[in-house]
């Protein structure tokens, strides 16, 4: 399902049961702008997802609790990541953002036990609050100059983070932003 307005086509919610989802191979989605609130929310088939480069903003618990999820193509033009858009995704395999994402809500990758997002896109200035609880797959974190802010908890209970390593820029860091990180050094 899907809305068109102001000119921006959002896809609404899925219905289907397809395992891996190509919205990029298919010429109808190649003008989406948005994956709306809830989406895909709980989907408990899908594993693999391709989105359309048109993509800008994947809005507040897109794929939330989409268990199987663990490969998603985000495009390189995304800009916004709305609040537990990926939160309990726990299969997710994120290794990398895309380069022009500038805001990344509340609790967008909270419990994703596989992400191993270890370098952040340049545009992002601000990580925000519970982001990145238990990503525990990531070992070393580099916090580039262009991140100003790290949010209350934004990385706690990452159990096999070993080492954050802060470029000039970073003015604020929030209570408990790393607590119980028990290997961090």
């Amino acid at each position: 399902e899907y809305t068109i307005k102001n000119g921006k086509k959002t896809l609404t919610k899925y219905i289907g049961n397809n395992y891996n989802i190509n919205l990029k191979k298919d010429a109808f989605w190649n003008d989406l702008y948005e994956i709306g609130e809830d989406a895909f929310n709980g989907n408990k088939d899908i594993k693999f997802v391709i989105l359309p480069d048109s993509l800008k903003k994947i809005s507040s618990h897109a794929f939330y609790e989409c268990e199987k999820l663990r490969i998603i193509i985000l495009p390189k033009n995304l800009k916004h990541i709305g609040t537990s858009s990926f939160a309990k995704c726990y299969n997710l395999q994120l290794k990398k953002l895309p380069d022009n994402l500038e805001v990344m809500e509340e609790f967008a990758f909270w419990y994703n036990k596989k992400n191993q997002i270890s370098k952040l896109p340049p545009k992002l200035s601000f990580i925000n609050y519970c982001c990145f609880i238990q990503n525990n797959k990531l070992k070393n974190l580099e916090i580039g100059s262009n991140i100003k802010k790290i949010g209350t908890k934004a990385y706690s209970m990452n159990y096999g983070l070993e080492s954050v390593v802060f470029k000039d820029g970073c003015e604020l860091l929030e209570v408990g932003a790393f607590v119980s990180c028990k290997k961090l050094k």
